[in-house]
């Protein structure tokens, strides 16, 4: 999307959300906007986020949601955007 993010991600229940978004805000901002390659805007995400939580059995419809967002929102579909994974990272590489 290119107006917003969202994330299926499973986490230690002792992880603390806001330092996790923290990193993950700031580490994709320093290394997108650094490696850019066109000149265009910087990345800046907007302040605040939100987290809901979904049970074991209800990850794959969570999963699906995630995968097709580009069909829910086709106007903020990046273009040419096929709903697979970028990149998937476990807990420890977190």
């Amino acid at each position: 999307m290119t107006t917003h993010l969202h994330l299926l991600v499973r986490l230690h229940p002792s992880t603390v959300i806001p330092r996790l978004l923290q990193r993950m805000k700031g580490g994709t901002a320093r290394v997108i906007n650094r490696h850019a390659v066109s000149k265009g805007p910087a990345l800046r995400w907007a302040k605040g986020y939100r987290v809901i939580s979904v049970s074991p059995r209800q990850q794959d419809v969570a999963a699906a949601y995630v995968r097709h967002q580009h069909t829910h929102d086709p106007e903020e579909a990046i273009p040419g955007w096929s709903g697979q994974p970028v990149a998937s990272a476990t807990f420890a590489e977190l």
